[in-house]
């Protein structure tokens, strides 16, 4: 019995050529990435021209005919045709749903189609009234006041200052300043509802295209030239593209968009052109396409791949389908309708509308012959197998037979059919054709002569050279019920993956099993295409499908990925949410819980809620509009070119997390620390990092396959992130559900679905189908019968059991991991044991003590304590893998041995940080009450560690490198022996945090204690006493530096006070900036200053930064701030807001950061995520081939004056996202998928095999703009 199943493998978008400038206009813009989005037939494109890489947002279902781009330049917002049209809000970072609006738009949102004055051109909302609103179109120009949830026009009043024009576009400026582009070329400028002046002959044709940025305004026209304008309007200058070299007679500008020194331009014919300003007459060419008409023909190259389009906008097109880029054009005299290359590859062959073809050749285009031997359309063509015979079908019922090496000579005529020729194949050994009609006849040909066979037994044992018939017995699965005969226009077949792809009338592409024997075959189908698919192949290699829209004039190539790949890259389609289901009662009895252990109880006590959210930042940035104001006049250094690459990390979030320690299908180590996937390779002591979470990662998952790794983090709307642990890439994040964070994820048996919960005070548990980004069910557990304890509702881990997820909630039992190996269970517990078990849990195997004695030689560090608690538990590759709650993963070996793998602090913020001034080495003191040395060699383990009676806050090196100085929690401190951590003298003057010590440079004569009571302290080392105080300070000291000389203190203060004392008596100096500027400094640790004043940012009111360090060079200052942000500036960072690039790894405050001696690597620390993190300084102009780890910033954001990172892109990842679930947020409205219905006959008009769309309704979405402020599309109102 034939298969009925829909093939396992998949088609996977990986590229569109084309751009929809035809009849659409304001549709092409820079986001905030510099990427460039626009559409073109129902697939919105984000384009990165630095990487030539597309993404893609197909959440239309039919042709996109408008967009618009959010303020700050994230968000876009789709319009479609449609009897119910609608408009698709998505994020262009990760090219997800937003919203959906439908049905009744109000507030202004921008489905105004058409009015009572007629249609509507262009829709802007005044940027600085944020209540109002623009709108232009066909001799008028309306104001709109949105009051309550009603909009109030008034009509423009054009006076006799101009002539009542049509207006095709428009831009807000301040002070009630409106400027409108005329039909006729003039610009209108408007205050309030009044026409005041008009700019005549602006452009010397109509003005279709109008942008404002903050140089001022471009405008492009009809006249094919465009016009920069500064912010009074005054001209700048003028770009007459059709004077450049990729110029043309008649190219129309239908798009501009000006962002710096880059202009976008968009036209007429299809074309995107990037001109940069200070080279106008040398206009990039980035994108292209088919022009308006119809567009049918298409062929692969038989060897290379190469895809060749033909339109009935007369050009025949070649396309790279590596290079993604057309490399070869040639105008024709006629429409094209189809299209076939010779078997060599040498002759390309045409088939014109009029009835005659063409033959070139494909290296130069040059015409081999012209014939024409019919009047009506040539619908197909195909050369022999043997490149002896080329057959041409046309749409007058015959099918013509010429011969190649006899100059296309006629040698054979077909004429057995009663309607017009759709398809053709020929059979291997070129002696037969196959045919099929209008009438969907499938007929028979010897060839050359072109007799019909009409015995069936000449044609047993056939073997067909390719299928694209769309009528046989081998195709009958492919229909239908109740389609018409020419719903279907393309076949084709990959004999040796045995599936074949087809396309119809409704934009669909579809790929079946071959042969598709019996009807109501299933089907995987791909959006994309807005009309109907007039054509389709495979690539020679069937490496590529490449499909063409007849209407849309796209062309699409699609990934063919076989089943053997599907994980690695996965299709991620837009899909149905599914509606909570309803959860049974648990069974368990709450009169069954007992006492808390003190662990579990402590944990209950973590919150994790944040002050301030890194997703507050655009709302911060929106509170400093004045401050930026200020900021975009002044000219800012940019940033340094040098960078940083995160290396190493020492740590791992043991202390509140549990489960979270894993094997990966390759033996390496897999767990999270901060805001950090780590993937360790314990043979040669390398880690890997995924960085695509922005705060603490509190929870890891493992794919059953144990390749695939789920990680759950902090925030407000909090996300999970499933990515892959060979690649390091993401390929799902799911969010918009758990609030505050997410404390448990785990995977299905089948790894299809995904279970997490949130630490909301409901705890709702959600499960996933984590690959299409759905929610399949939610339930909140604080609303059934389930075991918690009246203290606490924490759940520390979920399983999933058969067909159920079970929550384990908080119980203290002594053993807190389970885990199941081949003979039976291994468990670990508080006591620091490991048991391996029988199968039935009655006898215990054996047991393994985590202890000091019982650590290998080649441990890469101390163990701090005997029987630590055992948090994590990991069964592979001949090893148990165990994490401690005090944060050292461990790996036992079942004969017995233990080897230290990782190591960090424990629970407790680490602030105390200090570098080595001659060896690659650094200490650290935390609140854990511990002193650490660490080697920063490639070993990277801990060389010594000592316990503190209390905990610390900050440490130093002498000059030597002898002692180190270490400031505690309880206002003593310490000098101990660098090598063996013993005690060499301490102190106690105070009572408060001793928060910065520094020795003075030189011989270190001088120790500087600063402390949280406002005085510094200062101790002459050799005699081991006090000599000096410095007073004056309003607040508690942050900072301390030494001049180079050994005599003067810069400090620091809570107050943002940057104070100088003479040492070593403490007395308190004023110095001018200017003189201060030119005092050698032996360290710049200080954040305060006239020369680290770019460092703060806008919105430092809110978020201070924490620490600062120089390089040797003293031409780049890194620092760590509240946000978990590491930035390096140039130095000196003068002026406000100073360029930087940024990286992220910290999940929150980053408390000190630190040079090594010799600049090679950058030390931090973050606060409460306890971790030490290593990175690698890079030189300007050294990139390897990896891409960058963490996110660098150097771009400058129009909204913000300039301003980078902090206020352009806070909270997103900077991968490729091979595949991201589309449904990760809510959506409102009607999802396009359930509005899809199919076409009824009144709806199509059919001439022959060719639909046309009769009209467009007239409530079509032609014009989309965003308001500046305010969130209805968000409740797609």
């Amino acid at each position: 019995m034939a298969d009925r199943s829909a093939p396992s493998c998949h088609l996977r978008l990986e590229w569109v050529y084309g751009y929809r400038g035809h009849q659409c206009r304001n549709n092409l813009y820079y986001t905030a990435a510099k990427e460039i989005v626009y559409f073109v037939a129902g697939v919105g494109v984000v384009y990165s021209p630095r990487e030539h890489r597309q993404k893609f947002y197909l959440g239309h279902q039919d042709d996109i005919i408008s967009l618009a781009l959010h303020p700050e330049r994230v968000l876009v917002a789709t319009g479609q045709v449609g009897k119910e049209p609608y408009i698709c809000v998505w994020d262009s970072y990760t090219v997800q749903t937003v919203s959906v609006l439908k049905d009744v738009h109000t507030h202004g949102i921008a489905c105004l189609a058409f009015d009572l004055d007629g249609q509507i051109f262009d829709i802007s909302w005044d940027l600085y009234q944020p209540n109002k609103l623009v709108s232009c179109g066909v001799k008028h120009i309306k104001f709109w006041s949105l009051c309550g949830n009603s909009l109030t026009p008034k009509r423009g009043v054009f006076g006799k200052t101009g002539d009542l024009q049509t207006i095709l576009c428009l831009a807000c400026a301040r002070d009630e300043v409106t400027y409108s582009g005329a039909l006729n070329g003039d610009i209108y400028v408007w205050k309030g509802i009044n026409l005041v002046r008009t700019i005549q002959g602006a452009h010397a044709a109509g003005i279709f295209s109008m942008n404002a940025c903050e140089e001022g305004f471009a405008t492009g026209g009809r006249d094919g030239c465009v016009r920069l304008w500064d912010l009074n309007f005054k001209p700048i200058t003028v770009i007459d593209l059709r004077e450049t070299d990729q110029g043309y007679k008649g190219l129309s500008v239908r798009s501009v968009c000006w962002r710096g020194d880059h202009i976008l331009v968009g036209t007429q014919d299809s074309e995107i052109f990037e001109i940069v300003v200070h080279e106008r007459n040398k206009p990039f060419l980035i994108m292209q396409g088919h022009c308006e008409g119809e567009l049918w023909a298409l062929a692969v190259h038989p060897t290379k791949p190469l895809a060749m389009t033909g339109s009935d906008d007369r050009s025949v097109r070649i396309w790279s389908l590596i290079d993604h880029a057309l490399i070869a054009r040639c105008n024709m005299e006629e429409p094209i309708r189809c299209a076939a290359v010779s078997t060599d590859g040498i002759h390309l062959a045409l088939g014109m509308k009029d009835g005659s073809f063409t033959v070139l050749r494909v290296r130069d285009m040059t015409e081999v012959v012209h014939i024409k031997d019919r009047k009506e359309a040539i619908h197909e063509l195909k050369y022999s197998p043997d490149g002896n015979f080329l057959a041409v079908g046309s749409n007058d019922s015959s099918v013509d037979i010429y011969g190649v090496v006899q100059r296309y000579k006629k040698v054979g005529e077909c004429i057995g059919s009663l309607s017009f020729i759709t398809h053709m194949d020929w059979s291997s050994d070129s002696k037969y054709i196959q045919t099929n009609d209008g009438n969907g006849k499938r007929l028979f040909y010897r060839m050359p002569s072109g007799k019909e066979v009409t015995n069936k037994e000449e044609l047993k044992g056939v073997q067909w050279a390719s299928w694209t018939c769309v009528s046989g017995v081998e195709v009958n699965g492919i229909w239908p019920k109740y389609s018409d005969i020419n719903d279907i226009n393309s076949v084709d077949a990959n004999f040796i993956g045995q599936v074949m792809v087809t396309a119809d009338d409704y934009g669909i592409v579809k790929l079946f099993r071959y042969p598709c024997l019996r009807k109501g075959a299933k089907f995987k189908k791909y959006l994309g295409h807005s009309a109907h698919v007039t054509n389709v192949r495979w690539s020679h290699d069937h490496q590529w499908v490449v499909s063409i829209g007849g209407a849309d004039h796209s062309v699409f190539q699609w990934k063919f990925v076989p089943d053997r790949k599907l994980k690695d890259s996965l299709h991620i389609a837009p899909q149905e949410s599914l509606v909570d289901s309803n959860s049974d009662e648990s069974d368990s009895d709450q009169s069954d819980v007992p006492e808390l252990d003190s662990e579990i109880e402590q944990e209950t006590q973590i919150t994790y809620r944040r002050q301030v959210y890194k997703e507050d930042l655009p709302q911060l940035k929106e509170q400093c509009k004045e401050k930026r104001k200020s900021a975009a006049s002044k000219r800012r250094e940019r940033a340094p070119g040098n960078s940083i690459r995160l290396h190493f990390v020492h740590g791992y979030r043991g202390y509140d997390c549990r489960s979270n320690l894993f094997y990966t299908q390759t033996g390496e180590i897999v767990y999270h620390v901060a805001a950090v996937g780590v993937v360790y390779n314990r043979q040669q002591n390398t880690q890997r990092f995924y960085l695509g979470h922005d705060d603490d990662i509190l929870c890891l998952a493992i794919h059953p396959l144990k390749d695939y790794v789920a990680t759950g983090q902090v925030g407000r709307d909090s996300s999970i992130h499933i990515w892959d642990t060979e690649t390091i890439k993401p390929l799902s994040v799911l969010k918009g559900y758990h609030q505050y964070g997410v404390c448990a994820v785990d995977f299905s048996a089948d790894g299809k679905r995904l279970a997490s919960v949130g630490i909301d005070d409901n705890h709702t548990i959600v499960l996933w189908d984590w690959k299409k980004g759905e929610k399949l069910s939610a339930v909140r557990t604080a609303s059934v019968n389930v075991n918690v304890n009246v203290t606490s509702k924490h759940i520390v881990k979920i399983k999933f059991h058969q067909c159920q997820v079970v929550a384990e909630f908080e119980n203290p039992p002594q053993t807190l991991e389970l885990r199941e190996w081949y003979m039976g269970f291994v468990t670990g517990g508080k006591d620091g044991v490991v048991a391996l078990w029988d199968d039935t849990f009655e006898r215990c195997l054996k047991t393994y003590a985590i202890k000091r004695a019982a650590l290998a030689p080649g441990s890469k560090g101390l163990l701090l304590e005997d029987n630590p608690s055992i948090r994590a538990i990991s069964l592979g590759h001949g090893h148990i893998l165990v994490g401690t709650k005090n944060g050292e993963i461990l790996e036992v070996d079942k004969s017995g041995p233990i080897t230290l793998l990782v190591q960090g602090h424990m629970e407790g913020e680490v602030w105390g940080l200090a570098t080595h001034p001659h060896l690659p080495i650094c200490a650290t003191v935390s609140d854990d009450k511990t002193l650490r040395i660490w080697d920063l060699s490639p070993s990277h383990c801990m060389l010594a560690v000592r316990k503190l009676k209390k905990g610390g806050r900050c440490c130093c090196f002498s000059p030597d490198g002898k002692a180190l100085a270490v400031g505690l929690n309880d206002g003593s401190f310490l000098i101990v022996n660098a090598d063996t951590l013993e005690d060499l003298v301490s102190f106690q003057h105070r009572k408060d945090v001793i928060s910065e010590i520094r020795f003075s440079p030189g011989a270190g004569k001088y120790l500087a204690v600063a402390s949280c009571d406002n005085f510094v302290d200062i101790y002459n080392v050799m005699s081991s006493k006090r000599v000096g105080i410095c007073k004056g300070a309003s607040s508690y000291i942050t900072h301390l530096d030494w001049d180079v000389r050994g005599k003067l203190l810069q400090v620091n203060t809570g107050a943002k006070e940057q104070l100088f004392f003479e040492a070593p008596r403490g007395k308190k100096q004023t110095i001018p900036t200017l003189e201060v500027e030119k005092i050698g400094w032996a360290s710049w640790t200080s954040v305060l200053g006239s020369c680290c004043e770019g460092i703060w940012p806008i919105i430092g009111e809110v978020t201070d930064v924490t620490a600062s360090c120089l390089t040797s060079d003293s031409k780049v200052l890194a620092t760590g701030d509240d946000f978990g942000f590491v930035k390096l500036f140039r130095y000196p960072a003068k002026g406000k807001f100073g360029k930087f690039k940024r990286y992220v790894a910290h999940s929150t405050h980053v408390t000190n950061v630190r040079w090594t001696y010799d600049d090679s690597l950058l030390v931090t620390v973050g606060g409460a995520d306890t971790s030490l993190m290593l990175w690698t300084y890079e030189m300007e102009g050294h990139r390897d081939s990896r891409q960058c780890d963490s996110e660098e910033s150097d771009l400058d954001s129009e909204e913000d004056g300039g301003y980078d990172s902090d206020v352009t892109r806070e909270n997103e990842i900077n991968y490729t996202i091979k595949a991201l679930s589309t449904n990760i947020r809510p959506m409102f409205g009607i999802k396009p998928h359930l509005q899809q219905k199919e076409p009824t006959l009144d709806e199509r008009v059919i001439n022959g095999n060719v639909k046309l769309k009769a009209k467009r309704e007239r409530n079509e979405v032609w014009v989309l703009c965003f308001k500046c402020e305010g969130d209805e599309w968000k409740k797609g109102s």
